[in-house]
């Protein structure tokens, strides 16, 4: 699960990019934090790169993603 101390580097953000369940192989929309919901497997994208697979020896029966934390600045 993400974590942080500081509060004052983070801000809330109500894109529907932290709505949307991802497959692998998807294209990141946004560089950060995604988690599997099923498994709560979670690793890091950059903004446009594919989602990967979850981690050899690693065995989850619904692959997804969801987007949890994100770090790209976006334009308003």
């Amino acid at each position: 699960m993400a974590r942080y101390k500081d509060t004052t580097y983070l801000q809330t953000d109500d894109s529907t990019d932290f709505d949307r369940i991802y497959e692998p192989g998807d294209r990141a929309p946004r560089s950060g934090i995604y988690r599997c919901p099923t498994c709560g497997q979670e690793e890091t994208s950059k903004m446009k790169e594919t989602l990967p697979p979850h981690p050899m020896g690693h065995s989850c029966r619904k692959e997804k993603w969801q987007l949890i934390v994100s770090t790209a600045l976006l334009s308003p």
